[in-house]
């Protein structure tokens, strides 16, 4: 916020600069010099967090990249998508056509104590389960709840079909961003490799929690 605050400023003081020259005849797009200043650092650092550019090999995504970038608009309903729209937020998704065996048991697992250590930035953070109705009636899945009270479930009919179309392996979850894209994929990861890459996710896009 600090940052988009001191871009409007600087904003603001070019625009006030370039007032004089506008008045003497002088064509300057201001509107146009507004808008670059302004968009320009956030599209620089959309581009860094999504090709490592500008970053050292060492600070590069542990996730795999998933490309192109795969939409969940078509898996979601109209109501869902929109509330996903409304309440925009970095996710992780969890397909499950089956049961959450051991493995996927573990990636919950994970994935909740990254969240807790998230702290106040878990705002920006939800953890999300699809799969099938049945599914969400099973012991299985109440125990899940009680070991993980936060996470979302989202009710799908044709999650294999989904999945097999846009080629996405199940025993894997994925990193969505906050426009409903998956981007990366997890699977082995430790929890300290997906922390990294979910807080420079956050350092590099807008806050629309605050």
């Amino acid at each position: 916020m600090k940052n988009q605050n001191s871009e409007l400023n600087i904003s603001l003081k070019t625009a006030f600069a370039c007032t004089d020259e506008v008045r003497t005849g002088k064509k300057i797009p201001v509107l146009l010099i507004l808008i670059l200043i302004s968009v320009l650092p956030i599209a620089l650092a959309y581009i860094s967090f999504y090709t490592g550019f500008l970053f050292p090999k060492s600070t590069v995504n542990s996730g795999r990249f998933i490309d192109p970038a795969v939409s969940l608009h078509s898996l979601l309903n109209q109501q869902e998508w929109q509330r996903w729209n409304d309440d925009k937020k970095w996710r992780l998704a969890f397909f499950i056509s089956n049961t959450c065996d051991e493995s996927c048991q573990h990636q919950l697992y994970t994935s909740r104590q990254v969240h807790i250590r998230l702290d106040q930035r878990s705002k920006r953070v939800e953890r999300v389960v699809f799969a099938y109705p049945r599914f969400f009636e099973s012991m299985l899945w109440q125990a899940l709840k009680t070991k993980h009270p936060r996470l979302k479930m989202v009710k799908i009919k044709n999650i294999e079909d989904w999945l097999a179309q846009h080629q996405l392996p199940e025993n894997q979850y994925y990193l969505v961003d906050q426009q409903g894209m998956l981007m990366m994929a997890y699977n082995k990861q430790t929890g300290n490799e997906l922390l990294k890459d979910i807080k420079r996710a956050l350092k590099y896009s807008i806050d629309y929690q605050q």
